[in-house]
């Protein structure tokens, strides 16, 4: 079982503390996994310790895990331990994890509450459809002899087809809720079905496009500091993004730089980079860039939350919005014939 995005963010940046204090790697996992709550991760990371006492690397040892650990930490991991950087290359994998977190739980936040409502008022409709409906109808049609309101028609109408194929109702809400609990369940990852859910909502583009960019800087300043050659660290921030076009254009600029060519001349044609970052890497030596990425990352995990924030309040809105308009629709079509008959017999009398 995937451990909790607590527990994983944890474990990187406890590593990270003990690596870049030189602890020796398998000490540091033992020690990390005698002091882990979780009783089925402990036993992965004390197997991660066994694994890198007898030889090893992390990122192939991490790898025989796949249900505990993501695609992109082996491939972080095994960027750090080519380039000399792993003590820093583990606090990057925490904060992005962090960044993650923050993400999904924002989202889990807005939607509970419409979910939860909106599952109970099916739920509700459902069972009035079925052992309500049918019987006021009759008696309430009997009473018009110009036709029921449309919108109670169309009830009533709705109502025949439930009782008609209850069964096969119920199972298609409860299988609605199972899927629903289950995308909501599911540990993090670069393809769990929430951050599928996630990418797919208005306006969560802006979120990742400068995720995206974060993660990016981030792995260019920790590889730059250590003496990468630039095309290299390029080409390396390229094969470690979620964005085909960042990745592209973050190729296309390692390419100018193994052919001599200056990389403020073939900015221009990057698209897909943000021109913050774009800026950087084209005024700044390499001396000053892992400084100044470090800020642009910054920046851009800023940008990231600022959008988180606005994004959730809009998602928020229409989500109970929707929530509104269903639930108000439906005691609307219940009450609409009780309210037309009550108006009928005032007339008559």
């Amino acid at each position: 079982m995937k451990p909790k995005a607590d527990e994983l963010i944890e474990f990187f940046h406890q590593l990270a503390l003990l690596v870049r204090a030189n602890m020796p790697l398998p000490d540091s996992l033992a020690g990390l996994a005698g002091n882990c709550r979780n009783p089925a991760f402990a036993h992965v990371v004390q197997q991660l310790a066994d694994d890198v006492a007898h030889g090893l690397p992390l990122s192939d040892a991490v790898a025989r895990h796949g249900r505990c650990f993501d695609t992109f930490h082996v491939q972080l991991l095994r960027a750090g331990e080519r380039s000399g950087t792993l003590g820093e290359v583990l606090t990057e994998i925490a904060r992005i994890a962090r960044l993650e977190h923050a993400l999904r739980t924002r989202v889990k936040e807005v939607a509970a509450y419409p979910v939860l409502t909106v599952s109970m008022a099916v739920a509700v409709l459902l069972l009035v459809l079925r052992f309500l409906f049918p019987e006021l109808a009759a008696t309430v049609q009997d009473m018009y002899e110009n036709g029921v309101p449309a919108l109670s028609g169309l009830l009533f109408a709705a109502a025949d087809w439930v009782k008609a194929y209850w069964w096969g109702c119920v199972a298609v809400y409860l299988t609605a809720v199972g899927a629903v609990i289950w995308v909501f369940a599911a540990r993090p990852g670069s393809n769990d079905p929430l951050r599928r859910c996630i990418r797919a909502l208005p306006g969560a583009q802006r979120i990742f496009a400068n995720h995206d960019m974060a993660r990016a800087s981030g792995i260019l300043a920790v590889l730059v500091r250590h003496q990468t050659p630039l095309d290299q660290a390029l080409s390396t921030a390229a094969d470690l993004t979620d964005s085909p076009g960042v990745g592209r254009a973050l190729r296309e600029l390692a390419a100018a730089v193994r052919s001599g060519a200056p990389i403020g001349r073939r900015v221009e044609a990057a698209h897909g980079l943000d021109p913050l970052l774009l800026s950087c890497l084209a005024h700044f030596p390499e001396n000053e860039l892992p400084g100044e990425l470090e800020q642009v990352r910054e920046a851009f995990t800023e940008r990231a939350n600022t959008a988180t924030v606005r994004c959730a309040a809009v998602w928020g809105s229409v989500a109970c919005t929707a929530m509104a308009l269903l639930v108000g629709a439906v005691v609307l079509a219940m009450f609409m014939p009780l309210i037309e008959l009550d108006r009928w017999l005032h007339v008559m009398g």
